[in-house]
């Protein structure tokens, strides 16, 4: 099952408390950014061009898209900022991210 299939509905017609809807998407974020991290930094700084929203697979967009439809800029930045701090990271799910939200906030 797609997160964002899941997500959608939750989003466009909430049938959990915005609290509860809020505290889970940073959980699927920071639950996303972190997964299978087997990409060292060597590589993501060699890699980094290639891993854009445009070169994203659609269902990882769309469920960036979501989180991002639940989350102010501010929390965006504390989630990345306390997940780069605590733990090893998918570099190329994190940068694919970064390069949609920057995409995104500057339309």
């Amino acid at each position: 099952m797609c997160c964002t299939s899941f997500l959608s509905p939750l989003v466009a017609t909430p049938i959990l408390d915005l609290a509860v809807l809020h505290a889970f998407t940073v959980e699927m974020l920071s639950c996303v950014l972190t997964y299978n991290p087997v990409i060292k930094v060597v590589q993501a700084i060699a890699n980094h061009h290639q891993w854009t929203y445009s070169r994203c697979s659609p269902w990882l967009c769309q469920t960036f898209e979501k989180v991002l439809e639940v989350l102010k800029t501010e929390e965006v930045r504390d989630v990345l900022q306390k997940t780069l701090q605590r733990q090893d990271v998918n570099w190329h799910i994190l940068l694919s991210f970064v390069s949609l939200y920057v995409t995104r906030d500057t339309k």
